[in-house]
């Protein structure tokens, strides 16, 4: 299973830290889905459940501080704002990289290299968009015959309860509600967002996703599997 990303003793070369266990789940099966390499026992990259945005800025510090990384990415959500979500970002790590520009670049995403360590940042999702890890993933979303008005119909639903019904959900996840109501749908309801990667209901091909695929594999060069 990708998801298993917590092997006891686990590699502190190549590091990659995210806001939630969510991202983490989602970010292993979407990689192991784009043809990486994701053994169970040795997964070629150790992925740091933050809990939360607010614990990234600690999680952050104490690898850089540590001289056994020598790959590290940070995945953190732009929510309302991506330029503050890059300046936080940037903040963190410009005392080991002042290469890192002032303003987040046009793909929204950087790779920097010093002393022979690389870092790199992600602003999900992806670009200079607003949004989150959801918004992502509904760039991968696959529409096979009438599901494109499925998504529609879960878009307007979700809207409707808010306007109308008391949903409480605020503005700013809007994304999120909508992508549960439409999974809610699907074959298999109960199943996780990591766990419709791996039933094909998102497809690392489609939208953002071989652009983030592209960051990943220049910042932590994982093996990937032999094209057939």
């Amino acid at each position: 299973m990708a998801a298993n990303t917590y092997p006891k003793n686990h590699r502190q070369d190549k590091q990659l830290i995210v806001e939630g266990k969510n991202d983490l789940l989602v970010i292993a099966e979407f990689m192991e889905q784009a043809g990486v390499l994701w053994p169970t026992n040795n997964p070629p990259v150790h992925i740091v459940d933050s809990i939360g945005k607010p614990n990234v800025p600690t999680h952050t510090k104490g690898i850089l501080k540590s001289d056994l990384w020598e790959n590290l990415g940070i995945v953190v959500d732009a929510d309302h704002d991506p330029q503050a979500a890059w300046q936080s970002s940037r903040n963190l790590c410009a005392d080991f990289f002042p290469d890192i520009p002032q303003r987040i670049p046009d793909e929204g995403c950087w790779i920097g290299e010093n002393n022979g360590k690389k870092l790199g940042i992600w602003i999900m999702p992806g670009n200079k968009r607003k949004g989150m890890l959801e918004d992502f993933l509904v760039d991968c979303m696959i529409h096979p015959d009438n599901s494109q008005r499925l998504w529609d119909f879960a878009k307007s639903s979700t809207t409707n309860a808010r306007d109308h019904h008391g949903a409480t959900y605020s503005e700013n996840h809007s994304t999120k509600a909508r992508v549960h109501c439409w999974l809610a749908w699907q074959e298999e309801p109960g199943n996780q967002l990591h766990q419709q990667i791996k039933g094909k209901r998102f497809n690392p091909k489609h939208g953002s996703g071989p652009q983030f695929v592209k960051w990943f594999q220049e910042l932590f060069n994982p093996e990937m599997r032999p094209q057939v």
